[in-house]
């Protein structure tokens, strides 16, 4: 019980401290000006707690499932607070976005997921992820996103 229960606040709270480093990463890849203000954005945005509420559930009975439901969930919450950043929409409208995402680009997804969970492992056994390897997970995931975004939109369109 109360390891679930620290699970969801983990995310409740997680998802809108991380949004603020995406907004970061979103504006300094546009040329904007990065700003602390843009580091709060999240906390100041009540569809971030939702999403997070949301996806930490998601997260957490996909894990209860199996290793790999929960593997699959956590990739979506990964990329719904890219949705949610990027194309400013609601929770749910984010969860889908992401969903469709990870499922038009499974395979680099995972690559993308694997590669920033080694950086994780590492960065913890180091006791460098907090200070250096969160934003740069971060920067790799929004990249990502936009590219492939941007590559999927060029083939559709």
């Amino acid at each position: 019980m109360t390891l679930g229960f620290g699970f969801i606040i983990t995310f409740l709270l997680l998802v809108p401290l991380q949004m603020g480093l995406y907004h970061a990463c979103y504006d300094q890849a546009r040329n904007k000006p990065v700003s602390f203000g843009t580091m709060t954005q999240g906390l100041t945005n009540p569809g971030a707690y939702i999403l997070g509420f949301i996806c930490s559930v998601l997260v957490a009975i996909g894990l209860a499932a199996c290793v790999v439901p929960g593997v699959f969930m956590i990739m979506i919450m990964q990329y719904s607070v890219c949705t949610m950043v990027s194309k400013r929409t609601t929770a749910i409208d984010s969860i889908k976005g992401g969903a469709s995402f990870v499922k038009d680009n499974l395979g680099m997804v995972f690559v993308i997921t694997l590669v920033t969970s080694v950086l994780e492992f590492f960065g913890n056994a180091t006791f460098l992820f907090a200070a250096i390897l969160v934003p740069l997970n971060v920067c790799i995931e929004m990249s990502c996103f936009e590219m492939l975004s941007r590559q999927s939109n060029a083939d559709n369109g």
